[in-house]
Parts: structure tokens; sequence; C-alpha cells
């Protein structure tokens, strides 16, 4: 167990230097926060989820509601799989079955939403399916910090296309099979709003979900 959590530990912060060092405060505690609940879940255990979950809820996350999923409905469903939500977390340690009705928690996650501002980070949990992709779509201007999170044993790459300007932002060549987590920093050439695609590559052999991360 404790090498486990050993060599999930050390995937993560690896992913995290590698990924995360221009990422504001607010981006990075709340990347920190998901890749502890990451590493936590794969551990067992109660501990770890409860201090990661502390850590999210002090992030206070808004609900990620202009990221839009396109072909939603041909996406295996969410239940089953892990939500990135301290709601979803506090009733996991209570040891309720969480799993079963995870499209549930998501939903009322969406409908809790918070308030957002200029300091907040914007988190919303979707689903992948295993060797495949998902596409998903939201509007942005200026600075972008853009992360992913897979529940564990989910492998994912990116790649970010701003199509109002026809420009790529993509992981590189390295990380072709893919990682626990992803980050990318960049900044849209305009200061008019774009309209930005985000593909999240699954390279594992089974169904996963993750969260995005946007400031």
């Amino acid at each position: 167990m404790k090498k486990n959590l050993f060599i999930t530990t050390l995937i993560a912060l690896l992913s995290f230097s590698l990924n995360a060092q221009d990422l504001s405060s607010e981006m990075q505690s709340a990347y920190d926060a998901c890749l502890q609940l990451q590493s936590a879940i794969n551990a067992g255990g109660t501990a770890g989820l409860r201090d990661a979950n502390q850590q999210l809820k002090e992030c206070n996350p808004a609900y990620f509601s202009s990221l839009h999923v396109v072909d939603e409905e041909l996406l295996p469903s969410l239940n089953g799989h892990f939500v990135f939500d301290y709601e979803f977390v506090d009733s996991l340690i209570a040891n309720r079955l969480v799993y079963e009705f995870a499209e549930r928690y998501a939903e009322r996650c969406a409908e809790r939403g918070t308030s957002s501002s200029k300091d907040k980070v914007f988190m919303k949990t979707c689903m992948v399916g295993a060797n495949s992709s998902t596409r998903l779509t939201f509007h942005s201007r200026g600075h972008q910090e853009l992360a992913v999170v897979a529940e564990p044993g989910g492998l994912v790459t990116l790649r970010v296309h701003d199509t109002t300007n026809d420009t790529w932002y993509n992981d590189t060549k390295k990380v072709k099979k893919g990682l626990p987590s992803r980050a990318l920093v960049f900044d849209l050439p305009t200061s008019k709003r774009c309209s930005l695609e985000v593909e999240v590559i699954n390279k594992s052999k089974k169904d996963v979900s993750f969260v995005v991360i946007s400031n």
C-alpha cells in the first residue's frame, strides 16, 4: 500500500512539475488539490481524502457551466466513476454508495454552482471512453490556464484548438502515451472572445472520468 502510494504521488508530482510551473496561485491550489484526491483515491483510506478535500473546499471553485461537451449523448455514463467535487468526497468518506449515483452528484454540483469572480477557478467533471477522446468547447479571451486530472488509471493528453484564430495549443510528443494529469498555459492572440475546442484523449484501456480546471 505504501509503495503504491509513493509511486502514485511521484507520478502526480512529476506531472505537476512539468506542466504547472506557470499556473497562478489559485489554479495551482485547485490543481494540486485534485492531484492529491487522485493519489488518495488510489491509495485507499480516508485521511488523505479528508486532507485533499479540505484543500479543495478552501479553493471554493465555481462550476464550469460555460464548458460544453460535444456529442455528450455518445459518451459512457459517469456512474461508477469518481466526481471531483467536495460533496461527493464527503459522501465517499462517510461510506455512502457514491459511485453508483455519480451522475446525480455531478448534477447537484451543477445546480449548486457558486458565484464566479475574477479570482475563482472553474471545474467540471466529464467522461471519456476507453482508447477514445472527447471534445469540449467554451469561449474565452486573454491569458488561459487549463488543466485536466483523470481518476486513477486514466492517462490523458490534450489538444486545444482556438477555432476563431485557427491556432493550436497541444501537448508535446513526449507525452503521447498520456499522463494522469495535464496542464497548459497560453495566451490567446487577440483581446476578443475566442472559441476554444478542447480534445481530451484517453490513452488508457478503460473509460475514465476527469476534471477540467480553468481560470
